[in-house]
């Protein structure tokens, strides 16, 4: 099998360690073998970085955006590929992964339309300051960009940060998981082999034990921009030690998303088994390892007993196996070590009794240390594989340590309830949620929806549709410990990888004449 190496200065460089990556559903399937870079040679591609950003920056944006445009077309080309290599690699089912790759040709294409304002010194604003004096706001390239990627979406998350980074003039050192890391790999040789991006522009580095490259006093001065996606308790520390180097960053972290069924809805109405098909959805997607995914819903206790075995009953009806197998829905865990943790946190909160445990709890594959559940038929050899029950729990407290305030990142749920008749306690129950990422209501009532959609201290809000997918036309990014308020998509990601400078002139010096109002 190849060997997969890094990417530093234009040229696939071997590194000290080597690593492998393996399918979820069949353990002794080895994906792909991949080079493991030191955090000397992390050094060396933010040195060939900097040493590509001059020219890089200087190009129009035009000229940077067809080269990504270009890419684009060589993903599309190579979409079956890459969404059977993310399935195997990641274990999320073929559909999503086919998903995941046409969402990011998607958001390529829909590039030129928000990277017009990213040309080198683009005039962001005008400020009329009194009769023949002015000020422009001045957008110029930030410099060298350190991208770090979770194993969630492979394909999709570093695609996003790419194309912002690079369009708005910056040059990059990607840095995946090591959990999922071939897609993308694949994902740079793909950009690589168009021959439209000179060396040192694009670098990757991947493996473990070189965190500290990104992470520590003594190296993070050499990145101009840091963005992160994963888990909280990282992205915080990076960007603790960040500030102290006055490094922006920006942190796509953790999220404990909820799904409110609106007090006006009963069982015969319409939208109620919509409720349930996004709560279903939202909470198995992805194996449940999404920052997005739907872990807390929010009904009327007068709805409890009807969303408890309309959710179960469907749950108890799904499919377990390879993502690549037709029908599945119940997919596994990335890896070993995820299985053990979800299913360690779900043992807790079934052992601290934080609510009716009404199905699942349990490892469906063989996990040393933990009773093995058979209330699913799995179609994959439990010895050799990472499964997880999807469980879910009801009348929980949304104070609860383990399911009211930890995100477990798997397939748990739970249900917590509020009186119909005090919409209220809603938005006190969302106050009471540490994360502020995804939130979503079903109601027929627009006032309730508005109510909702102004209290909630969430950053992007569904209103009866599924809340866990991004639209790369629209600023995201969280609230509370989601984010630090930077958002990834839209023109306000290029934003991010622009720094702003004010020119303040008067009609004398005869600077930048295209300010002025056109004399009538």
């Amino acid at each position: 099998m190849q060997l997969l190496q890094n990417l530093i200065g234009g040229q696939w460089v071997a590194g000290p360690k080597t690593f492998e990556t393996r399918n979820p559903a069949d353990l002794r399937e080895v994906v792909a073998t991949l080079s493991g870079a030191s955090v000397e040679q992390v050094a060396q591609a933010a040195a060939a970085a900097r040493a590509a950003f001059p020219a890089w920056s200087a190009l129009a944006v035009d000229d940077r955006v067809k080269r990504i445009l270009a890419a684009g077309e060589a993903i599309t080309a190579a979409k079956d590929e890459l969404a059977t290599l993310i399935s195997r690699d990641n274990g999320k089912k073929l559909p999503d992964a086919q998903g995941e790759v046409l969402g990011s040709t998607f958001a390529i294409s829909y590039l030129p339309k928000i990277a017009s304002g990213a040309n080198p010194y683009t005039i962001h604003e005008t400020i009329d300051k009194r009769r023949g004096a002015w000020t422009v706001v001045l957008g110029e390239p930030a410099g060298v960009g350190a991208l770090i990627t979770p194993f969630n979406f492979p394909f999709w998350t570093p695609i996003t940060k790419v194309i912002s980074a690079l369009a708005a003039g910056c040059t990059i050192v990607l840095k995946p998981a090591s959990d999922a890391p071939a897609a993308t790999h694949r994902l740079v040789e793909l950009f690589q082999k168009t021959g439209l991006f000179p060396a040192g522009v694009i670098n990757l580095v991947q493996g473990d034990g070189i965190g500290r490259a990104f992470t520590s006093p003594e190296h993070v001065r050499r990145w101009d921009r840091i963005s992160f996606t994963g888990g909280t308790e990282t992205g915080l520390s990076i960007a603790g030690v960040a500030a102290q180097a006055n490094v922006k960053t920006a942190l796509e972290l953790g999220g404990l998303n909820e799904l409110v069924l609106g007090p006006d809805l009963a069982e015969s109405d319409a939208l109620f088994p919509k409720f349930i098909t996004f709560a279903f959805e939202g909470m198995l997607c992805n194996g449940g390892q999404m920052c997005t995914a739907v872990s807390r819903l929010v009904v009327p206790e007068e709805r409890y007993a009807a969303v408890r075995d309309a959710l179960v009953a469907k749950l108890k009806a799904a499919k377990m196996g390879p993502g690549t197998k037709e029908g599945v829905m119940i997919t596994p865990l990335t890896g070993p070590a995820r299985l053990k943790e979800i299913a360690g946190l779900t043992a807790q909160a079934i052992a601290g009794k934080e609510g009716e445990l009404l199905c699942g709890g349990k490892p469906a594959s063989v996990l040393a240390g933990f009773e093995r559940g058979t209330a699913w038929q799995l179609d994959a050899d439990p010895a050799q594989s990472c499964f997880m029950e999807p469980t879910l729990f009801g009348k929980v407290d949304p104070r609860s340590k383990i399911l009211g305030q930890t995100e477990i990142f798997g397939p748990v749920a739970h249900i917590s309830t509020y009186p119909a008749a005090n919409f209220e306690r809603v938005l006190e129950m969302n106050a009471t949620c540490p994360f502020g990422l995804h939130g979503g209501i079903v109601t027929g009532d627009g006032k309730i929806a508005a109510r909702y959609a102004a209290g909630a201290k969430i950053g992007t809000i569904f209103v009866n549709k599924l809340s866990v997918f991004a639209d790369p036309r629209v600023p995201f990014g969280g609230m509370k410990l989601s984010g630090n308020h930077e958002k990834e998509l839209g023109s306000h990601a290029l934003r991010f990888w622009q720094d702003q400078k004010s020119v303040e002139f008067d009609d004398a010096t005869g600077m930048f004449p295209e300010t002025r109002p056109t004399a009538q």
